[in-house]
């Protein structure tokens, strides 16, 4: 969930003109940031669905919402497909369920769907970097090397290290409500 505040701070940021958003590209339907792009009509949201999400039912939840002007969605397949192209990208709990090179095999993805000054922003549950204060991170990084084939949560620094690997510029890291938190790439 990304807090409006923080929408606002990205896209200043990122100083582009046309404010467009993809929004957590995991599709998972969350119209947290409502209050926000009903207040800036410029304020587009690309919502870029697995293949296997259920887009008729996100589609009826734009409607309901009375964003269908202002959130397009488009289905694919995310190592398969390119990323539509934005000013901030948001990826919700994407990168935790990936091994390391499918990690940035995303992140690279993300840097050739961005303008210069774009942004990528992942929230995670990312772990504090001497891997001591974030317990729920540190579990949740557990369950996902059980439940996947080399997902896990990952600290600040892995971050950092990835997208600069890739080509951003500069990074920040934004404490939000509890165990997660957003990491920031600029490119």
């Amino acid at each position: 969930r990304l807090p409006n505040y923080l929408v606002f701070k990205i896209i200043k940021r990122s100083r582009r003109k046309s404010n467009s958003l993809q929004k957590d590209f995991s599709g998972n339907g969350d119209f947290s940031n409502r209050k926000y792009i009903y207040t800036d009509e410029n304020l587009k949201i690309k919502n870029f669905l697995q293949a296997q999400q259920n887009k008729a039912a996100y589609l009826v939840r734009i409607e309901k919402a009375g964003l269908s002007d202002r959130i397009k969605t488009a289905s694919g397949d995310f190592f398969k497909d390119p990323l539509p192209q934005a000013d901030v990208i948001v990826m919700g709990n994407v990168l935790h369920d990936w091994n390391d090179e499918e990690k940035i095999q995303l992140i690279k993805k993300a840097y050739q769907a961005l303008p210069d000054g774009g942004a990528l922003v992942s929230i995670e549950n990312i772990i504090d970097n001497e891997s001591k204060k974030n317990a729920f991170g540190l579990l949740m990084s557990l369950n996902m090397l059980i439940e996947t084939k080399g997902g896990r949560d990952y600290t600040f620094n892995d971050f950092d290290t990835w997208v600069h690997m890739v080509g951003f510029k500069k990074t920040d890291w934004i404490q939000l409500a509890g165990p997660s938190s957003a990491a920031v790439a600029y490119k």
